[in-house]
């Protein structure tokens, strides 16, 4: 194991607290420490929505977007065929399922929200995802506890990491195919 979540009180409440064991610790290895936290301490539910429905409070905030995450959504039929023909499948992607904002040096992609302001995958009659083994990695690991500040810091340089290079790549692409001045 190279990185361990553990439960801890962060402000008097249940919280969580996350410890890398090992310089080499990848973002898998960040993801199956959530996992096995959320299935042994939780038993693989954070929060309810009610009996038998989950839920779905935070498909209302702003999902950012990482290189892995569309990655991942690429791989996804239903969105290949959606973006078949595309000379760019990755500014495609972006185009249609995500809001990027560019306010000077500062580049900002986020999946897209429907018009009531849910994700755009959320799949609102059954109460959840409906792309769940394809979730950001926000997603992945938001969990309904207080996170403490190691967990947070962790988590912020992860996804920051993974946002700047969905940022490389899409300025690349753009490059690439002459969209950029």
């Amino acid at each position: 194991m190279k990185v361990r979540a553990f439960p801890c009180a962060v402000g008097g409440r249940p919280g969580y607290d996350l410890e890398v064991l090992a310089p080499e610790a990848t973002v898998q290895d960040y993801l199956d420490a959530v996992n096995r936290f959320i299935a042994e301490e939780y038993g693989g539910r954070l929060c309810s929505g009610g009996p038998g429905r989950p839920c779905t409070a935070c498909c209302w905030e702003r999902v950012p977007l990482t290189y892995p995450d569309v990655a991942a959504y690429l791989a996804e039929e239903s969105i290949r065929e959606q973006l078949a023909g595309a000379p760019s499948p990755l500014l495609a992607f972006l185009e249609r399922f995500a809001h990027v904002v560019v306010d000077g040096p500062v580049v900002d992609v986020s999946l897209a929200r429907k018009h009531d302001g849910s994700c755009l995958f959320l799949d609102a009659g059954r109460g959840r995802c409906a792309l769940y083994a394809r979730r950001p990695l926000v997603c992945q690991t938001y969990l309904c506890r207080r996170p403490s500040r190691r967990a947070a810091a962790v988590r912020s340089r992860v996804v920051n990491a993974g946002m700047d290079e969905l940022v490389r790549r899409m300025l690349l692409e753009s490059r690439r195919l002459g969209r950029l001045p």
